[in-house]
């Protein structure tokens, strides 16, 4: 939750966070919002799960990420 990342980043800052918001919400339509959100408390590092063709994944397509999903999301973590 987003209440302890905060919380584990102001008591150690020297840490870095990992966040996998594919598995946090389950749901590949709102992990666009959830990564706006952890980069916005100071995230850096994040856990996606992309494919090809999501449709065709054996395990977790409601939270797998097509590659152009992708790459939204990637300008969204690198940008300044």
């Amino acid at each position: 939750d987003f209440h302890g990342m905060i919380k584990i980043l102001q008591l150690r800052p020297d840490i870095e966070l990992m966040y996998d918001p594919s598995h946090a919400s389950g749901n590949y339509s709102i992990i666009k919002p959830l990564v706006k959100a952890a980069k916005a408390i100071g995230v850096k590092n994040y856990m996606l799960e992309v494919y090809a063709d999501p449709k065709l994944t054996q395990t977790d397509q409601n939270q797998a990420l097509s590659i152009d999903d992708f790459r939204e999301i990637y300008r969204i973590i690198v940008k300044p």
